[in-house]
């Protein structure tokens, strides 16, 4: 392993982005518009805002969300079936931007989906949100 990569390679990958302003309310799901750059069959997208694993494995799934002048203080989270993986990323000023990265142990049919917290958010406009999603084993 080299800074987390296996020395083949990663086994499959998943890039996706969001363009144009949205607000996402609290428990709602941040939607990536985009079509995916996909390599492998391990990740897909089933639609703008779910990912399906496809194989049994460890994945890493890492975001961008860049939030509007106006947002208010929420925070994002990465949730597999519905539920919460590893930090919750909470935005302290409006504006910036959240990122994290959380590694995990999935199962064949898991979805994926990075899910807002505490109160809506508000994307800035243009390129707002980023997501990679790696099976690293």
């Amino acid at each position: 392993y080299v800074a987390g990569i296996p020395a083949g390679g990663l086994a499959a990958i998943l890039f996706d982005y969001n363009n144009g302003t949205i607000v996402v309310g609290v428990g709602g799901a941040v939607a990536f518009n985009q079509a995916p750059l996909i390599v492998g069959t391990a990740i897909s997208k089933t639609d703008s805002t779910t990912f399906a694993l496809n194989h049994d494995g460890v994945y890493r799934v890492s975001y961008t969300v860049r939030t509007a002048l106006l947002s208010l203080l929420g925070s994002v989270q990465v949730q597999v079936n519905g539920g919460g993986v590893g930090p919750t990323a909470p935005l302290l000023i409006a504006g910036t931007s959240l990122s994290d990265q959380v590694t995990f142990p999935a199962n064949t049919g898991d979805t994926v989906q990075l899910v807002v917290g505490g109160v809506a958010l508000t994307l800035a406009a243009g390129d707002n949100a980023t997501i990679n999603i790696d099976k690293i084993q």
